[in-house]
C-alpha cells in the first residue's frame, strides 16, 4: 500500500475515511498515508508475521522481486511495478517489520 498509494491517493484517501480515520482538514495525500498506516498497524496489532518471521532473509530479496514481477496480478496496479520497483517494496517490508508505521504520530515524511 506504501508503494500504490502515491498513484491513487484520492482512494487511498477514501479508505482512510472508510476505516473511520478523521480525515477533515487533511490534505488528500496525508489522508492516503493515514490508510497506508492504518493498514500497517492492523497487521501488526493483529500479528500477521514480518517476512523475516515467515523464514525470508534479505538475500531472497531479488527472487521474491523476480518472482513478484512475473505474476500477472500486478496489471491494474495503480503504479507501474516491475521487478526493481518489488525490490524496493521488499526491501522496505524487511525495514518495517513488525514496527509502529512511520507517519504515525506526524512523522509526513
Amino acid at each position: 500500500m506504501e508503494y500504490n498509494h502515491a498513484g491513487e491517493p484520492e482512494r487511498f484517501a477514501r479508505m482512510a475515511a472508510a476505516f473511520g480515520l478523521d480525515v477533515r482538514g487533511t490534505t488528500v495525500w496525508h489522508a492516503a498515508e493515514m490508510a497506508v498506516d492504518y493498514v500497517h498497524q492492523l497487521t501488526v496489532d493483529v500479528e500477521i508475521p514480518s517476512l523475516e518471521e515467515l523464514g525470508f532473509s534479505r538475500d531472497e530479496i531479488p527472487m521474491l522481486a523476480e518472482k513478484a514481477a512475473a505474476d500477472p496480478q500486478s496489471i491494474g496496479n495503480p503504479r507501474d511495478v516491475d521487478a526493481s520497483a518489488y525490490k524496493r517494496i521488499y526491501a522496505r517490508a524487511f525495514d518495517l517489520g513488525r514496527t509502529r508505521p512511520p507517519h504515525i504520530n506526524g512523522d509526513n515524511r
